[in-house]
């Protein structure tokens, strides 16, 4: 069983965009007050951060209002996967997140750009995640895994990408 494009689409624009801006907040508030442009490994930790909050928190409020509704070895289980791995891709998401909006301040030039991929690419990754989370666990294990290959390309490349934002 697949998951249809329209419900693709409504877990990107839906869940995907919110959830994302609302990582991304600290994040450009930071980048705001800082006195000088914060390096793109700095601005990430900080999305490591404020995504790790963001999944512990919304790992409680389900634990609270959702799983508390189901048998105890299905709540037992949600439970965990709440409070363990969710919160890690919201980090990651945010990392990335935190990656962009520290290109966009080091480059002015590309601030459309940067900020629109800060939001964009985690948006994406979580809202095809969230698709496929109830249809394949296979296909929403890939897309977390890819999250993180992501993550690591962009942190080690990042000194060559800045390289041709500069030229």
């Amino acid at each position: 069983m697949l998951a249809s494009p329209i419900n693709i689409i409504g877990y990107i624009l839906g869940v995907g965009v919110t959830e994302e801006l609302a990582k991304m907040v600290p994040l450009l508030y930071l980048e705001k007050k800082a006195k000088e442009p914060i390096l793109p490994q700095t601005l990430v930790y900080y999305g490591l951060m404020a995504g790790i909050a963001f999944g512990v928190f919304e790992g409680v409020q389900y634990q609270t209002q959702v799983n508390i509704q189901a048998d105890y070895t299905s709540a037992f289980v949600l439970n965990i996967a709440r409070l363990t791995s969710l919160p890690f891709l919201h980090a990651i998401w945010a990392g990335i997140s935190g990656y962009f909006i520290s290109l966009a301040n080091l480059y002015p030039r590309f601030r459309k750009s940067m900020y629109t991929l800060a939001l964009a690419i985690p948006a994406t990754l979580h809202g095809l995640y969230d698709s496929f989370a109830g249809v394949s666990y296979l296909v929403s294990m890939l897309i977390a895994f890819g999250s993180v290959l992501l993550l690591m390309t962009y942190l080690r490349k990042s000194s060559s990408l800045q390289e041709r934002l500069r030229a």
